[in-house]
């Protein structure tokens, strides 16, 4: 993050986590055990890049009185993100006789999951900057110089 920036570090974890969850669309067969892997994997390098962002995110972008909360939002909401989503496969996808139905409840939760970081990933494109037009604090305005 420090050598290239906090917009492209959340880019380049955004796009990542994009990549991964198309992946995952394709691994909905039951020999589909590697391709899952690989998306994972895709996952887990991209949350390198994601853990770094809130406190280089409450510094840029909020005062001092909101820093403490910035942060602490930051980084509990990727964990409450995955409790949702745990939460959320244990209800959508169903026991069935067959594996090819459970395959199918499988395919329906990576599709919208797929469709979900990809419209993130596309808002974070156009909308995200690196740092706001002004500075938050006289601390922040400062170390700009």
């Amino acid at each position: 993050m420090d050598r290239v920036g906090l917009r492209l570090t959340v880019l380049i974890g955004a796009t990542g986590t994009c990549i991964g969850s198309w992946i995952k669309v394709l691994a909905t067969s039951p020999d589909g055990f590697v391709v899952a892997f690989i998306g994972q994997c895709f996952f887990a390098v991209s949350y390198l890049f994601i853990l770094t962002v809130p406190g280089r995110l409450a510094a840029y972008w909020f005062g001092t009185s909101q820093i403490a909360l910035a942060t602490t939002i930051g980084f509990f909401g990727p964990q409450a993100g995955y409790v949702i989503c745990v939460l959320s496969t244990s209800m959508l996808v169903q026991n069935h006789e067959r594996i090819e139905d459970i395959g199918n409840d499988y395919s329906r939760l990576f599709w919208a999951g797929a469709i979900a970081c990809s419209i993130v990933t596309v808002i974070l494109f156009l909308l995200f900057q690196d740092e706001p037009v002004q500075p938050p604090s006289t601390a922040r305005a400062l170390a700009k110089f």
